[in-house]
Parts: C-alpha cells; structure tokens; sequence
C-alpha cells in the first residue's frame, strides 16, 4: 500500500508540472484541457484512468446506437473514453460552471468524435428556472453546485439557466437513451426527477453521486433516494462492488463506504 502510494505521487510530481504548465493533457489518445491545478486534472493522473471502476460499469451497460448522458461532465475526463470506446453512440454532455466550461468546450473542439458530442451549458434540476450557482476557486470546479455544500470555500455566486433531463431529451427528438451518468454535488436526484418521462420510457442504466454531506444541503435524505427507486421499478446497487440495496437500512450502511451508486432497470 505504501508502495502504491509513493509511486503516485512520484507519478504527480514528475507529469503535474509540465502538464499544467501546457494547459492540457493527451488522455485516451485525445487532448483534454484543464483549468490550472485542477482537482480532476490531478485525479486523472494519479489513477492513470479516472474513475476506472465507474467507467468499466458504464463501457459495459451502455447499448449500441443509443445516446448517452453525461450530467457534470466537468473537463470531459468520463466523456472522452466513452466516445472512444463507443463509435456508435451520441454522447450529451451538460456542465454548468463558468469554471470548467470553456476548458470542456476547448476539449470537444478538438476532438475526432466531436460530431457526436453535444455540450449543454446548464445547470440541471426537477425543473426550468434561473437559478444562483455556487462557484469555489477554478481548480476546485468539480465542486461548484446549485447549493452551498460547505465541503470548498465558495467564492462566488452567479445566476445561471437550469434545465431538465426531460427538456433535454424532448429537445433531442426524445432518442433512445441507454445511460445517465450523474455527479452534480447533491443536487443528483432533483435532476433525476425532472427525468422521469425519459427514464420511464428509455429505462436507461443510471449511475450517480449520493455523497452525504452534498445532500444535506438539499435537504435530501436516504429515504428520498430508497423511495426513488423502488417507485420507479429500479434496482440498487453500490459501486463499483455492487452490493445489492435491498432496504433502506442496507442504504444507510452502504452509503457510510461509497458515495456511487448504480440503478438498474427491475
């Protein structure tokens, strides 16, 4: 374990300056641009693949020529393998922050798929309105909500348009959509219920954020989450492990070791 952990940070310290000096870094054979010292940025090089756990369960429910959502898309670290790996699908990415955006658009300008990825520059909630968006340092973008989380300093606050998945989805033609991906710092499962239209007519695989501290300040709880799914005809499972939900008991245990969790169709 000390090992492994060494070897990080010997990994950060030699690649981290040089590639925050360019700006950008070559990721799945594509280049990836990020604001200076940024957290994802950081996290990408010392995991070698961001997220590599999440993204296995997503390469592996994700069904040929469908769309894909990608909702807190950040600087397209989740995105760009997707699009690799998947020469069939449409990808939708929505990001909100004036912090990360132009780095995911810059992104996107570049990159060989771009003609099957759609960026949306929204927040997204249960329903259309302009809403104040909380916005911390540009390296701690991945961090900026709709609500004051308390885990970064804020240090500033800008109106922004909200959307839902289900305007997303009317817009786009309503297409197939066989996967949601969803981190948006608590706000996860308001944006899940402005989808329901969507999610009870394409049944996609979702996988999102349910961190507690993020949901305290939506005034979200483990029931909301438990009773969301079941309603819905949906399984639970933890992730990557995929423990099965069974209760909200097994919820409220589970949610003490991982902040990730898979919904899968019943």
């Amino acid at each position: 374990m000390f090992l492994d952990s060494l070897r990080k940070e010997i990994k950060l310290g030699i690649f981290k300056p040089y590639w925050n000096f360019k700006g950008s870094f070559v990721y799945y054979n594509q280049r990836v641009y990020f604001p200076k010292n940024s957290v994802i940025f950081q996290r990408a090089v010392i995991e070698g693949i961001y997220e590599i756990e999440n993204l296995h369960i997503i390469n592996g429910l994700i069904k040929p020529n469908t769309e894909v959502f990608d909702i807190g898309a950040n600087i397209g670290v989740m995105a760009v393998p997707l699009l690799q790996n998947h020469r069939d699908i449409t990808l939708v990415s929505v990001e909100a922050s004036p912090n990360t955006l132009p780095y995911l658009k810059k992104t996107q300008s570049v990159n060989e798929h771009k003609s099957r990825w759609t960026i949306i520059d929204k927040a997204v909630s249960d329903s259309e309105k302009k809403v104040n968006f909380q916005l911390a340092d540009a390296a701690d973008g991945a961090y900026d909500s709709i609500s004051d989380t308390k885990r970064i300093a804020y240090t500033r606050t800008v109106e922004i348009d909200c959307t839902t998945i289900d305007r997303i989805w009317d817009d786009r033609k309503q297409p197939q959509v066989s996967f949601i991906k969803i981190d948006i710092e608590g706000g996860d499962l308001l944006a899940l219920k402005g989808g329901i239209t969507c999610i009870t007519t394409c049944r996609p695989s979702i996988l999102l954020e349910w961190n507690p501290t993020n949901i305290k300040a939506f005034n979200l709880s483990n029931s909301d989450f438990f009773e969301f799914f079941i309603t819905n005809n949906y399984e639970c499972f933890t992730a990557p492990n995929l423990n099965k939900v069974t209760s909200l008991n097994d919820l409220d245990l589970y949610s003490k070791f991982t902040e990730n969790f898979l919904l899968i169709p019943a």
